[in-house]
């Protein structure tokens, strides 16, 4: 992401508006030259044809796949039990109960949300469903007293005219691109990206049809090895070393291209550190996870099929442990991963980058990627490119249950594994604040405490190498830790210590 200057924000705007007015301008061409209105020069027949292209596209591929995306999602099972223990954990981890109850329902007053209203957000948060049966009622009643007691008054009765944040049930608001944006924006990125990551020594393991996504990925054809998963493509550095623990890296919403440099970086400095051992070099695996990679291709798998397509991948390779790194959307992917009794104990040290799935039922991060209308060159970037990208905001709305993807401290403490999550300070996603309270205290962020004005110590402190390291990043935004060398650097010395086993000091932002 950009910085959040003024000349940002308006060349960002600029930007989008342009790729929003090619289509229009492409059918409005096409008119003009039906009715022969435009001139016979061979430009402006040429200029006509690719006119032609981007009006069928808009027509005739993005008009259909659009509706067919709106289908219903299919949502998991729950039970009272759990149900139960859900609701006990979020309630004891909400510092602002009137903010919680506003923010999901679209930024209404809290005093002016009404009982049913509430208890229309409740059945889908924690039932899974839009409409509850009579025998639920009382269940239902049970937990809106229990956020009544933590409001400290009385809902009002019957109902208003506000909706509540239901995004697995609401209408998917997808944005237009236009034909050029997809074939030389992101197929080019990924022309460039699949020729850095050659350069680098990855080895590219493809899926058995290259034309299964758009933009559609010719070069993969000289990929000399065929993913075993059938969804799930992936960059492989092989693996040889008896003493150190690979790598798994998951991508969050956006192009491969953007993390380049870091995969570049980390390639050196583990040539660099095989050549002090003798047992050979450390692998890694990177995951190309199409459905958040700004293109047109199949749903993102649930659950059990993801984990079953990633475990499928580790046993190609015989990875019985690996250190994961996980940023913003894929450490949901992690949430799974540790949710899953296959996939959980061939986890080891976990690096959470700009995390979504710690205090998930706060509605911040489902607020700010669904509802929020765009101020900053920032939040610009992330509405337009990221929440709005048809894949993105299908995989957030159709196939992504937050209530089986939230993770809380025991998940990953008292499990014999090192932990490290990187905060940004300027997330516009994440309330990282409150994130990262929940994580460094015994409590969690009770409403009753005045946690904001708590002793902020936490986030001055430096790398351990302990069970749980909680990093601070000033003045960078979501997604930024990979914008300069200084930064990335740090994530790569905390991963070559867990690949290690090392409990060597990281560099100091400072001193980099």
């Amino acid at each position: 992401m950009s910085r959040d200057t003024f000349s940002a924000l308006a060349l960002t705007q600029i930007f989008v508006l342009w790729i929003r007015s090619i289509t229009p301008l492409s059918v409005f061409y096409c008119v003009a030259w039906i009715l022969n209105y435009l001139p016979k020069h061979w430009a402006a027949k040429l200029l006509g044809l690719y006119a032609l292209a981007e009006t069928c596209f808009y027509f005739l591929v993005f008009l259909p796949r659009n509706r067919a995306l709106q289908q219903d999602a299919i949502h998991p099972d729950t039970d009272r039990e759990s149900r139960q223990e859900l609701v006990r954990k979020c309630i004891e981890n909400i510092p602002n109960p009137e903010r919680f109850i506003s923010l999901w329902n679209r930024g209404t007053p809290p005093s002016q949300v009404h009982r049913e209203n509430f208890k229309e957000w409740l059945c889908w948060a924690y039932f899974n469903k839009s409409t509850w049966d009579d025998h639920e009622d009382e269940e239902l009643n049970n937990y809106v007293q229990k956020f009544e007691t933590l409001l400290g008054y009385l809902l009002p009765e019957g109902r208003d005219p506000s909706k509540s944040l239901r995004v697995s049930l609401d209408p998917g608001n997808i944005y237009h691109r236009p034909l050029v944006y997809y074939v030389l924006g992101i197929g080019g990125a990924d022309l460039v990206t699949y020729l850095f990551m050659r350069y680098h020594g990855y080895q590219h393991y493809a899926l058995s049809r290259w034309c299964l996504s758009f933009p559609f990925r010719p070069q993969t054809i000289f990929s000399q090895h065929r993913s075993t998963a059938k969804h799930l493509s992936y960059w492989y550095r092989p693996h040889t070393s008896k003493d150190s623990l690979p790598i798994m890296y998951i991508h969050g919403i956006g192009i491969l291209y953007t993390y380049m440099r870091l995969f570049g970086e980390l390639s050196r400095a583990l040539d660099a550190d095989s050549l002090t051992q003798t047992n050979g070099s450390t692998g890694v695996i990177v995951f190309e996870v199409l459905p958040i990679s700004l293109r047109m291709t199949h749903p993102a798998l649930l659950k059990s099929a993801l984990c079953a397509e990633i475990l499928s991948v580790l046993d190609r390779h015989k990875w019985d442990k690996f250190v994961l790194m996980a940023t913003s959307f894929s450490s949901v992917i992690s949430s799974q991963m540790l949710h899953d009794t296959l996939l959980a104990p061939r986890i080891g040290p976990i690096i959470f980058t700009d995390p979504v799935p710690f205090l998930l039922h706060l509605p911040d991060i489902t607020y700010n990627f669904t509802q929020r209308k765009p101020k900053t060159a920032c939040q610009l970037q992330l509405y337009y490119f990221a929440s709005r990208d048809m894949g993105a905001a299908h995989t957030l709305g159709r196939r992504f249950f937050w209530n089986e993807s939230i993770l809380w401290k025991e998940n990953i403490l008292g499990q014999g594994r090192r932990v490290s999550v990187i905060l940004c300070e300027k997330d516009i996603v994440v309330d990282t604040t409150a994130v990262g309270h929940y994580l460094t205290r015994s409590d969690g962020v009770r409403a009753t405490d005045d946690w904001e004005c708590d002793d902020d110590s936490w986030k001055r402190r430096g790398w351990e190498g302990g069970e749980l390291d909680v990093l601070w990043m000033d003045g960078l935004h979501h997604a930024e830790l990979l914008n300069t060398k200084r930064d990335r650097q740090i994530l790569i010395d905390i991963a070559l210590n867990y690949a290690t086993g090392a409990e060597e000091p990281i560099r100091e932002r400072g001193n980099l």
